[in-house]
């Protein structure tokens, strides 16, 4: 399935998010299979947007900052990544307290009707 990066991103965050609410090892065991290239490939996404950063970043109280508008930040964010992986079904996070945020940046990888 394809992917904007900035999802990628946001997915990672949710998946580390959910993993961190859930009760049981197979709960966790699952979602650390689901989240493993989706971690990965947040990270790689944040290494490239930190090289962004020091090459093209202003210096504003006395840190480097990016503007949410320069050209290669939005590239980099709007690029689309394709993953592979098993659809999380919906029934697994039952017991879970998932916060709307998570549930809104995971919809895409819930398989529904399970």
């Amino acid at each position: 399935m394809e992917f904007k990066n900035i999802e990628i991103i946001n997915i990672a965050n949710a998946l580390t998010n959910i993993y961190n609410c859930s009760k049981t090892a197979k709960q966790r065991f699952y979602i650390a299979n689901v989240a493993d290239d989706f971690l990965h490939k947040s990270s790689m996404l944040k290494i490239e947007i930190n090289k962004i950063i020091e090459d093209e970043g202003n210096v504003e109280d006395g840190k480097k900052k990016l503007e949410i508008t320069n050209e290669h930040y939005v590239g980099l964010m709007d690029g689309v990544t394709k993953i592979e992986f098993d659809k999380v079904p919906l029934s697994l996070l039952n017991d879970i307290d998932v916060q709307i945020n998570d549930m809104i940046a995971i919809k895409k990888i819930i398989k529904e009707g399970d």
